[in-house]
């Protein structure tokens, strides 16, 4: 089985180079090296076009994760805890006593504590 192959691939590269020192001698070329050549150029012109593209897509896709998700996230985060923000400084306001001395009279105990231990 294995000395068919290498049978049948010894044939097939003496035929190359059979045609191809015929080409050679003849100083003109097969019309399938012809269509093989033609073919190769138009695959390297679309290997390159394709990198490129995927080159711009990765620039595009690099771009798109560092700057539009993370701002994107930070506005839907600062959204969704605007209710909360509020919430949280109307308690910190009762929890301070601002304004207290002018409605109650006297300091909260926030404040007590703050000027004892200073």
């Amino acid at each position: 089985m294995t000395f068919s192959i290498f049978v049948v691939s010894f044939g097939l590269c003496a035929l190359m180079v059979g045609a191809r020192l015929l080409e050679i001698k003849r100083e003109k070329v097969f019309a399938v090296t012809e269509l093989l050549n033609t073919f190769n150029d138009l695959f390297e012109i679309k290997f390159a076009q394709f990198k490129q593209f995927l080159h711009t897509k990765k620039q595009e896709t690099i771009f798109f994760v560092t700057h539009h998700v993370p701002f994107h996230i930070w506005n839907t985060t600062r959204d969704m805890t605007s209710g909360l923000r509020k919430r949280y400084e109307k308690i910190e306001r009762t929890v301070r006593g601002r304004n207290m001395i002018k409605q109650t009279g006297e300091a909260s105990e926030f404040i007590k504590k703050i000027s004892k231990d200073k």
